[in-house]
């Protein structure tokens, strides 16, 4: 509750004696006639009475008009008192922000709802390059550049709008140059809470900044030179081009540190011609952000035209507002004494058969390779492969019916893209398989495992007619599951290449590759140019249309690893529209070969 005694206005005041006065004169004019005309009957006695009741009411009513005005008079001046104090009061505090306010030197404003300055302190007068009085009534436009003006403008309308305050730093070309600003605005409201502008403080933190920066500076230098110990450091300012270096930078070149000034054009002409091209590639494909780091080798020369090979390593400190390099750390290291070693090494090695242990070791390291890049492709590349399968399939159970057109199109597509990448990666497993692991010595049937495929496929295209051949007996010894995979690869092949053959046939039978006997699948297909033959065998090249007969270009390759691990060889023969010959040779064929023929 509130419990502020509030004073009668005069009008109110004057009213109040008026009425009391009223009250009381009618009151006695009827009481005391009546009573006079009671008390008295004589006429003369009577008047005499009036008179003293005259003169009575005259007393009474001036005491009572004396103390109601004086009651009243005290009243206002207290009231005037009170208003006095209070507008004392308010200037008072008035003056002591308005002190604050000038004596600060942060930035202080008020803005009206369409950003004009109502309230504008020397510091922020100052910063601005205006006087108080020509700011008052303008926006930011007439203190600031277009584009910043527009963002400070547009940070004022948030605040304006959402009511809420914001605080964040803002970099502003000022009266005194670029300088860093902490600024903190909020709404301005009336006594009714509503927003009628906006107010603000800015603290110029540009030293604090440029503090900080230069710290961390120099923690930079001290981290490069503790980590970069006996080596040489640069710091490079990439829009001057100009370098800064340490004295060991210019003493591993042959140069007096007191006189040698490096330059980004300097180091570029010194740098060997062969390796310029490298070298400027790296070193723009990091400033770019194309590479994560820069590290490189190569020849620089020295004071005495002599070639010394450097090892640079790099790093970008300083960026400009918008995301350009400005300005890269980094060291020199003389590693001409390791490479004069290396070549040493290449020498002793290229004379030395200590290089078989080499090559079993590095064969050791491609096969656990080749194990990791197995586990990449069947666990990380299936595993988004299988999502893409997923939830292309709930997308066409789901909302098929619904797809028209190209939509429907490009769902397909993407069906046959997984199907296509399932394939690529059987393919590349299957390759990857061929070249490692352990390899058995097995009695391998191929007569019979070519039975089972080519039944395989006739079941799953029963209505092509194939003529089939298997000889009996050809039996081998090896490993089991790759020999499996070579002959399928081989037998699928001869498949694929009948399709559009009237009278397909495909035979399965011993034959001979440079004098070893081996087992050969035939057929009456494609062919293909034996001009072509070279490309058979490699990765991804293959010598048909996709569109013609589709696949990824990996089983040749796959079988010729096969056969090549078992100590074997393969030949091929083919004329273009009548059919190839594919034959696998391994030198432990078994001798006791029957001449069994299933048709």
């Amino acid at each position: 509750m509130n419990t502020d005694h509030t004073p009668p206005r005069p009008s109110q005041g004057a009213l109040r004696v008026a009425l009391v006065y009223a009250a009381f004169a009618g009151v006695w004019i009827l009481l005391s006639d009546r009573a006079m005309g009671l008390l008295f009957s004589d006429p003369e006695m009577l008047v005499e009475a009036s008179m003293v009741k005259g003169w009575a009411f005259v007393a009474v009513t001036t005491l009572l008009l004396y103390v109601l005005v004086t009651r009243l008079v005290g009243q206002l001046n207290a009231s005037h008192r009170r208003e006095r104090a209070e507008a004392e009061e308010k200037h008072r505090a008035t003056q002591l922000l308005t002190s604050i306010a000038e004596s600060s030197s942060d930035a202080i404003f008020a803005k009206d709802g369409q950003g004009r300055y109502l309230l504008v302190n020397n510091a922020a007068a100052r910063y601005m390059g205006r006087s108080v009085a020509d700011l008052l009534g303008h926006d930011d436009r007439v203190a600031f550049p277009a584009e910043q003006a527009a963002r400070i403008m547009a940070v004022d309308q948030q605040v304006f709008s959402s009511g809420e305050i914001v605080a964040g730093e803002e970099r502003l070309n000022t009266a005194e140059g670029e300088r860093v600003f902490f600024s903190t605005k909020g709404p301005l409201r009336d006594a009714h809470g509503e927003t009628f502008g906006t107010f603000g403080i800015s603290l110029d933190i540009t030293g604090r900044r440029q503090t900080e920066k230069a710290l961390h500076d120099s923690e930079e230098r001290l981290r490069l030179a503790l980590v970069a110990a006996r080596q040489g450091m640069y710091d490079l300012c990439l829009e001057t081009g100009t370098v800064t270096v340490s004295p060991e930078y210019a003493t591993m070149l042959g140069h007096d540190p007191q006189t040698f000034q490096e330059t980004h054009a300097g180091w570029r002409e010194r740098v060997h011609p062969d390796d310029r091209a490298a070298v400027f590639e790296k070193l723009d494909a990091y400033l770019e952000g194309r590479l994560p780091d820069y590290r490189v080798e190569f020849r620089l020369r020295t004071r005495d035209g002599a070639w010394k090979w450097i090892l640079s390593v790099g790093e970008i400190q300083e960026w400009s507002a918008d995301g350009k390099p400005l300005r890269m750390l980094g060291t020199h290291t003389d590693i001409d004494a390791l490479k004069g070693a290396e070549a040493a090494l290449r020498d002793i090695n290229a004379t030395l058969e200590a290089r078989v242990g080499e090559r079993t070791a590095e064969l050791t390291a491609a096969n656990q390779e080749l194990e990791t890049f197995s586990y990449a492709v069947s666990h990380d590349l299936r595993a988004p492969l299988r999502a893409m399968s997923g939830y292309s399939k709930a997308l066409q159970e789901d909302h098929g019916a619904s797809l028209q057109g190209q939509a429907r199109v490009y769902l397909d597509q993407i069906g046959l893209a997984v199907h296509k990448m399932s394939e690529l990666i059987d393919g590349l497993l299957a390759l990857s398989r061929s070249t490692r692991g352990e390899l058995r010595q097995d009695r391998v049937d191929l007569s019979a495992m070519a039975r089972r495929r080519l039944a395989e496929l006739a079941e799953a295209e029963p209505q092509r007619k194939v003529a089939v051949e298997v000889e009996g007996g050809l039996v081998v010894q090896g490993d089991e599951r790759m020999l499996a995979s070579a002959l399928i690869n081989l037998i699928d092949n001869a498949w694929k290449y009948t399709g559009a053959t009237a009278a397909p046939k495909i035979r399965v039978h011993a034959g001979e590759v440079n004098g070893l006997r081996g087992v050969c699948v035939s057929d009456n297909g494609a062919g293909f140019d034996m001009d072509q033959a070279e490309r058979l065998y490699k990765p991804f090249q293959r010598l048909h249309r996709q569109d013609e007969f589709p696949g990824i270009g990996v089983g040749l390759a796959t079988v010729q690893r096969i056969v090549q691990r078992h100590g074997g060889a393969i030949a091929a023969r083919g004329v273009p529209g009548q059919g190839a010959t594919f034959c696998i040779a391994l030198p432990l064929l078994s001798n006791d070969q029957g001449r069994e023929t299933d048709t």
